[in-house]
């Protein structure tokens, strides 16, 4: 679900389970301490998400509703995910609220995604993300409500998709009403208005008219007091990422700090995906790829050989230590397995040593002379990337490193000569138009593929 940011945004929604309601849940975000309105208690957002920035807004203090005075803000990840609580299965209303304030000094509202994973509402908790869809444009929100509605409202609305309040007029008001404050027993926030004759409303882009008429043996002339009109979404999400992959990825969040911020669905909508997440396009969708260079990653590898999809795995330039586990040589799928760069000790398991189905990385040097470049080949021998490891006692491998080197007996001897036979070239011609020797040595860079 999509939702354009502007200064102030108030969004609301329906979506249904099954059972009976109960409790009003009000977040203040970015607010360092609980505060109240009306009598209700609103809490911090502390509980609910682990990642993001609290920020106050500019002159806040001119701002009667205590929770407009700050936000939360969300640079690094690209998808931000509040996990609420759920003490009803039959259906929820969804309350989220921006005020952007021009809180960064940029004057340019952001836009991004709104988005309710449907394959949770199932589940114990509540799970609403922000999703960053420009590079540029930083999600925020102001306030984020969920209370549960009677099993007897709404009846009419289909639950398999949730319900985007379009429009809720209160006639005749000249204030209108302002959720449990106003008296509405639901919390609803009615707009007043004020139309003679018909009510003109729009809802998925179609033009919708409403006329009101007397009844013949009336005396007297229609009246309407409020209309609500709802906007349905897609349907909602059934199969969301498979359970054995979301235990994997669990154990990724439980353990490293740096990965505790993430929550919520990982592989879907398709185009928020977790920013070092490969995911397969699937019913349901299947995690087929761990990008996770750089992340600081420490202490022991944890335990995910429940995600039997993967493909591509890369933990390089992190502090993992203790032995290489032997069930990534068991993953059935994996094909590409980067640990380089890293304090693994002990052996290289055998179940990754005789594994002939990983990719192996050859490392290169490319080397600059005399303003010409080549790439020569200086170690064929880095199976598996597992370079840069210290304390990592790689032995020859059997029958896999044999492997290895029987396929690689004619083409590596040929490159070095071929390399050597360059810079013997290269040397004469410099020397022949130079009228001398030129004793500039190469410059190499390392590099990998």
């Amino acid at each position: 679900m999509h939702k354009s940011v502007i200064p102030f945004v108030l969004f609301n929604l329906i979506l249904y389970s099954q059972g009976q309601p109960d409790s009003w849940i009000g977040i203040d975000c970015g607010s360092n301490k609980s505060t109240s309105t009306f009598d209700f208690i609103w809490d911090t957002d502390e509980a609910c998400i682990k990642s993001g920035t609290n920020h106050l807004v500019p002159n806040s203090t001119i701002i009667s509703f205590v929770t407009f005075q700050t936000l939360r803000v969300f640079t690094d990840q690209n998808k931000n995910c509040y996990t609420l609580p759920k003490t009803s299965s039959y259906g929820y209303f969804i309350r989220a609220a921006f005020l952007y304030a021009n809180y960064d000094g940029q004057s340019r509202p952001p836009t991004f995604d709104l988005e309710i994973d449907g394959n949770k509402w199932t589940t114990r908790i509540i799970s609403v993300c922000l999703a960053t869809t420009n590079k540029d444009e930083i999600p925020f929100i102001s306030s984020l409500e969920a209370w549960p509605i009677y099993y007897t409202m709404y009846t009419g609305l289909s639950r398999d998709m949730a319900w985007l309040s379009t429009y809720r007029y209160d006639y005749g008001s000249s204030i209108g009403v302002l959720g449990y404050a106003g008296r509405d027993d639901f919390n609803r926030i009615w707009e007043p208005i004020v139309v003679a004759g018909a009510v003109n409303t729009s809802g998925n882009g179609q033009q919708q008219h409403h006329q009101l008429h007397h009844m013949p043996e009336s005396m007297l002339p229609p009246i309407i007091s409020a209309i609500e009109i709802y906007t349905a979404t897609d349907p909602l999400i059934a199969n969301g990422t498979n359970q054995s992959d979301l235990n994997g990825l669990m154990s990724f969040t439980n353990v490293y700090t740096r990965l505790s911020g993430w929550s919520g669905e990982p592989c879907l909508p398709s185009d928020t995906v977790w920013q070092w997440l490969g995911c397969s396009a699937t019913v349901p969708p299947r995690a087929t790829s761990l990008y996770l260079s750089g992340y600081q990653l420490n202490r022991r590898l944890t335990n995910f050989q429940q995600m039997q999809a993967l493909v591509d795995i890369d933990l390089s330039n992190n502090s993992l230590s203790g032995q290489i586990p032997d069930f990534l040589g068991q993953l059935p799928n994996l094909r590409k397995l980067n640990q380089s760069h890293n304090d693994f000790s002990g052996e290289v398991p055998t179940t990754i040593r005789h594994n002939k189905r990983l990719t192996y990385e050859y490392v290169h040097r490319l080397c600059h002379y005399n303003s010409i470049s080549y790439l020569l080949i200086l170690n064929n021998n880095v199976t598996n990337s597992v370079s840069g490891n210290p304390n990592l006692d790689r032995k020859d491998g059997g029958s896999s490193k044999t492997a290895l080197i029987v396929g690689l007996a004619v083409g590596i001897p040929l490159l070095v000569i071929a390399a050597l036979l360059i810079v013997f070239w290269l040397r004469r011609v410099r020397k022949t138009e130079n009228g001398s020797t030129n004793t500039q040595e190469p410059l190499c860079t390392s590099s990998r593929r």
